[in-house]
Order: structure tokens, then C-alpha cells, then sequence
């Protein structure tokens, strides 16, 4: 999965393609089934492949995303999600658990194990 931000600058992407030479990519807004294409300049650094992609991201959605060579044959294909989260700081679960409410851990900050099964 690529994760890029919903900002209007560049996205830039590493992949490593199947044999052959990228010339395109196209993305598939997954929740519209909208298409953008897109003609990036692709260069090659070792087994990796960079572009930059430009087109207007939209935040929490998911595009698919193929490259594909001058023969119109499919060189990567992967998901693309948009976040405006630092990359560093990424989960898919950003703000949907409440770890202080579990029931191993006491309010008063104490984290000592409150056993509740005996493994044997």
C-alpha cells in the first residue's frame, strides 16, 4: 500500500515494476470508480522506479493504482490511500480505541497486570 497526503503538491512514488518500461499510470478513485491518468516522468534508480503523481487526492479515500508500459501491459498495480497523518505516525486505527479504558489498566495511572485467566 502507498500512502500519500491530500495536498495539492506532488506525490512522489517508489515501486519496483515486472520487466519492462513504465509510460503510464492510472489511478481508480475506489468510492467514485472516477479514472485519472496520468503520464509522470518515470526514472529508474537500481531495481526501483520513481514518479511523481499530481493528481487532487482526496482525504480517507483509496485509489488503485496501475503502471503500465508502451504496450498497454500492466507493470505494478497497488492501493493508494490518502491521509493527511504524518506518514511516521500512520494507523489505520488512528482514534478508534481507547487504551486507558481497558480493563488491565487502572485510572490512576497504575499499569500493573490485573489478571483475569491463569494460563496452565
Amino acid at each position: 500500500m502507498i500512502i500519500v497526503s491530500d495536498e495539492t503538491s506532488a506525490n512522489q512514488i517508489n515501486f519496483i515494476p515486472r520487466q519492462g518500461v513504465a509510460v503510464q499510470a492510472i489511478l481508480v478513485d475506489e468510492t467514485t470508480n472516477e479514472e485519472f491518468v496520468e503520464s509522470p516522468v518515470f526514472t529508474t534508480s537500481g531495481y526501483h522506479t520513481q514518479c511523481i503523481l499530481v493528481s487532487q487526492f482526496v482525504e480517507g479515500r483509496r485509489y488503485t493504482l496501475k503502471i503500465y508500459d508502451s504496450n498497454e501491459k500492466v507493470l505494478y498495480t497497488d492501493l493508494v490511500l490518502c491521509t493527511s497523518q504524518e506518514l511516521q505516525d500512520y494507523s489505520m486505527s488512528d482514534g478508534e480505541f481507547n487504551y486507558s479504558a481497558s480493563p488491565n489498566v487502572v485510572n490512576d495511572g497504575d499499569t500493573s497486570s490485573k489478571t483475569k485467566f491463569i494460563i496452565i
